[in-house]
This record gives structure tokens, sequence and C-alpha cells, in this order.
């Protein structure tokens, strides 16, 4: 029953290649054991004994193989009496070579009985080196396809960019100065640092779509995961923190949550995605980034961001007609963002009064005498 829960915690534990590379592994050792102490075996039953005297005055393949290889070799094998590690080596040596269909030669079956065990050995051997191989090529080919999605996804940038046309160097509109060369050398970037530190392939996704098991799952597991997941970012945010919010008020906010990656240089302007993203709260989980007061590129960066710092938590409350909540993000590094929408948050806050008094209309507060004096 221990050995049983052991395994099935080691499998649970441990990612599906490595736990195919391990089984494969321990598969070939344990046959080649089984072969190595069966083909041993067979010369003892041969021989009747395992002394010298026995293995070398009777046919069997070890005193074969001994007169034929060994017999005036200094610091060779010594396969008799109670020298088993030699003898285990010797026929482990003959079951490694079969299985993996190497096949020397110098070892090989030399009665009756040692054919015809011989042969089933190897056509054992076969069916088993042939099994391995396959699970292997599905092993590898598991560990790899990440690395064929980054190929793909690069192949389409190079398409992309090779369709760039030079933007107008001598038109004095800011968004007409755009260097192809940079802007393809960005995209290729994102690309790359994504495949090194995302899971995912895309600018934006949710939880369900960064760990597709989410949703194959039971409503309350769920719940239960994407709360433990992403519990240390609602945290960030007073009135959305443990404190204030329980579990399940939490996990209802995360189910909500959707995760954005940005590349290096990119700037976010929030006015300009008012209507795919709508507002909400940014928290940052890695990378770096520079808050900007508003959607004036000379505005002055008002703050440094960097992972587990959240951006908008009081100018979300705000109304939509009220300047101060806008903005925007500058990313210094490529930079992973949980975004937690406006709708969420004031649901979660309209469930919770307590929340409400407590924090968020003191936030809100804030918010409103910031934006006027900004004025």
């Amino acid at each position: 029953m221990t050995s049983s829960t052991t395994i099935r915690g080691l499998r649970e534990s441990q990612k599906s290649y490595v736990l195919g590379v391990i089984q494969f592994i321990f598969l070939i050792v344990s046959v080649s054991h089984v072969f190595a102490c069966t083909w041993s075996f067979v010369a003892f039953m041969e021989a009747q004994g395992l002394s010298e005297e026995a293995l070398l005055g009777s046919p069997n393949w070890i005193g074969y193989w001994y007169e034929g290889n060994a017999k005036n070799v200094d610091g060779g094998l010594y396969p008799f009496g109670n020298n088993h590690t030699d003898r285990y080596v010797l026929s482990l040596f003959w079951a490694i070579q079969t299985i993996t269909s190497i096949g020397y030669g110098n070892i090989s079956p030399l009665t009756r009985a040692e054919w015809w065990i011989g042969c089933v050995l190897q056509l054992g051997a076969g069916i088993m080196w042939t099994y391995v191989i396959g699970g292997l090529v599905g092993v590898v080919d598991s560990m790899t396809d990440r690395s064929a999605t980054y190929k793909a996804r690069m192949d389409q940038a190079n398409d992309l960019i090779g369709q760039f046309t030079e933007g107008d160097n001598n038109s004095s509109n800011e968004a007409a100065l755009v260097n192809k060369t940079v802007v393809g050398k960005r995209i290729k970037h994102f690309i790359s640092r994504q495949r090194d530190l995302s899971r995912t392939n895309c600018y934006s996704s949710s939880l369900g779509e960064m760990f597709p098991v989410v949703d194959t799952l039971p409503p309350e597991l769920q719940q239960l995961s994407t709360v433990l997941v992403l519990k240390p970012y609602l945290d960030t945010v007073p009135y959305l923190s443990s404190q204030h919010l329980d579990q399940m008020e939490q996990s209802r906010v995360a189910l909500e949550c959707k995760l954005f990656e940005f590349g290096i240089g990119e700037r976010f302007f929030l006015k300009d995605h008012l209507h795919d993203i709508g507002r909400g709260v940014f928290v940052l989980r890695d990378g770096t980034a520079m808050t900007i007061r508003s959607s004036n590129l000379s505005s002055a960066a008002s703050r440094l961001l960097s992972s587990g710092d959240a951006f908008g938590t009081d100018q979300v409350l705000l109304s939509d007609d009220i300047e101060g909540s806008r903005g925007a993000l500058h990313f210094l590094t490529f930079t992973k963002i949980i975004f937690i929408p406006r709708d969420a948050i004031l649901s979660a806050l309209a469930r919770n009064p307590t929340a409400w008094k407590e924090s968020a209309r003191w936030r809100l507060l804030k918010a409103l005498i910031l934006s006027r004096a900004t004025k």
C-alpha cells in the first residue's frame, strides 16, 4: 500500500516526459537483469554447477566463451565459482547487446537448449526494444512540441516582417516614423522571450487557456486552483485581499482575471483598450514597468513597478468620465501581467459591503482628490 502511494505521488508530482524517461530506463534495466540471470542459469543447468571444472568440462556458453576469449588474458573476467560479479557482468553484457540489437557475436549459444532459449530471449528482446524505441520517440516528441511551436511562430513572424514597408521618414507625424527593422527585431525578441519565460504562445490568455486542465475540473476544484494560483496577486489589491474577501469570493474574482504578456519597450495606453479589455487593475507577475500619469507620452513617469506591484487599484474605482482613470504603462523588460477586470471588482465589492466600507471607499476618495488636484 505504501509503495503504491509512493508511486502515485511520484507520478502526480513529475512532468510526464520525465516519468516517461524514468519508466523506460527502469524497464531496460529490469529486463536486462532478468535476461542476464536467465542466460547465466542456462549455463548452470547445462554444466550442473558453476565451478571451473564443471563449466569447462561440459558444453555450455560460458566455457565456450572463456576458452575462446579470456583464458590467456591477464585481468580479464573469471566467471567461475564464487565470482558472481564477473559471471553477472558477462551475462548482462550479452543481455544488453541482445536487447539493443548490437550483437557483437563474441558470446553465443553452444548447446541445443541454449540455442532454443536464446531464440526465445531474442524474440522477447526485439519486442521490448521496439516498445522502448516507440515510447522514447513519443517522449522526445512531447519535449520538442514547444520548440516546434517556437520555430513555426518565428517562421510566421519572418513572413510578416517580409511584408513590411518602410515608414515615411519625411513625415512629421510620430506614428509614421516607424523603422521596419526595429519593429521586426522587437517582434522576434518578444517571441523568443515568451518561449524562454512563459507557458503561453499568445499575448492574452485566461487561466484556463494557460493551464487547460483547469477547464476540465469540477467547479469547486476550478475555484480552489485558480485562487491558489492568483491569491498572491489579489492580495496586492487591499479591498480584494484575504483580509476583506473569503476564499470563495477571491476565487470568483480570480476566475475573471486575464493574463497579458508585453515585450520590452512596449507602451500600453489604457484609453486605447477600453473597448477590447475594459478597465481594471494590473498586477505584475514578472518584469518591470513604468507608469505614465496620462496618455500623453511627454508626461513624466510617476512610478516604477516590479514583480508583485499593482497599478490602478485606486483609479479603477473612478467613473469612466474622470480623466484620472486614464494613464499608460511603459514596459522596461519582458513583463507578465495579471489583469483584474473592473466588473469583477465592482461585483465583489457589491457582495461584500465590509470591503467597500473599510477599504475601497477610502481608495476612491483618494483617487478623486488626486484627479482634481492634477487638473
